[in-house]
């Protein structure tokens, strides 16, 4: 993916939710092109982990329900939308069955910053402060009130540390 974007050597990465999943692990795996990785959203993820309430999962048809802009963009952008119910079942599966722990986080060399809102559902503090305390270069920062977004409750702090981090300094703690 690098080499195809023309990019040599190490870059920083960063991700959000989903994305601040992969590039921990992409950092684990592809030390040699890591420069630094920043994580919004995103730690310790046991199998079987349900975001948000943690009991069990929304069903789609309650989804479809509560937010019917949702649905009909569904049915838009999907090749085959009479699919949207299944392709949400599939991915709902696919979470559950899904973990990132201390085998990756410890197998990281470069330097992460991991961000969290301090009332995030999706990744809540104490999976993040898991990823934390388990991954050898890392700087923490919980952006106080701010949900899973916690870039758009406060960009400004998520930004400020952000650039520390990245143009050398510590980002958290």
């Amino acid at each position: 993916m690098l080499k195809a974007a023309g990019i040599a050597g190490k870059t920083d990465l960063l991700g959000f939710s989903d994305g601040a999943y992969t590039v921990p692990a992409f950092g684990a795996a592809y030390p040699a092109q890591t420069a630094k990785i920043v994580a919004i959203g995103a730690g310790k993820w046991k199998r079987g982990f349900i975001q948000g309430s943690g009991k069990q999962h929304t069903p789609f048809a309650d989804i479809e329900q509560a937010d019917p802009a949702y649905r009909l963009a569904q049915q838009t952008v999907r090749p085959d939308p009479q699919r949207t119910a299944q392709w949400f079942a599939d991915t709902l599966k696919t979470y559950d069955n899904a973990a990132i722990g201390k085998e990756t986080f410890a197998n990281i060399a470069a330097p992460v910053l991991y961000i969290v809102g301090e009332d995030d559902a999706n990744a809540p503090p104490d999976t993040v402060i898991a990823a934390y305390r388990t991954t050898p270069h890392a700087d923490l920062s919980v952006i106080a009130n701010a949900q899973h977004p916690a870039f758009i409750a406060n960009f400004p702090a998520v930004w400020a540390v952000v650039e520390l981090f990245l143009n050398g300094g510590k980002g958290g703690k």
